[in-house]
């Protein structure tokens, strides 16, 4: 996370999506825990017509531990996103 960036300064809609950039839309844990990625995190970006494609704002990643399951890694990437809210809100 930079804490430099901030959505205070930013215009229009923002979303926190729960998953790296890599993947967009919903269950992206699966495709994490499925191609053995080894970092992992929620984006911010701008929201744009198509899903999950506008301007990045900042992006948190942390390590994919070994034992993570698609079950796991949802929940933890979810308290990482909220964890960016108090920077973007």
């Amino acid at each position: 996370m930079n804490p430099q960036k901030s959505c205070q300064d930013a215009t229009g809609a923002i979303n926190l999506h729960p998953a790296a950039p890599t993947y967009r839309g919903l269950g992206s844990q699966h495709y994490a825990i499925y191609y053995n990625d080894e970092t992992y995190g929620p984006t911010c970006h701008h929201l744009a017509p198509s899903v999950d494609s506008g301007q990045i704002i900042d992006v948190a990643r942390f390590h994919v531990a070994r034992a993570e399951t698609a079950s796991s890694l949802r929940l933890h990437v979810g308290a990482d996103a909220m964890g960016m809210r108090g920077f973007y809100v």
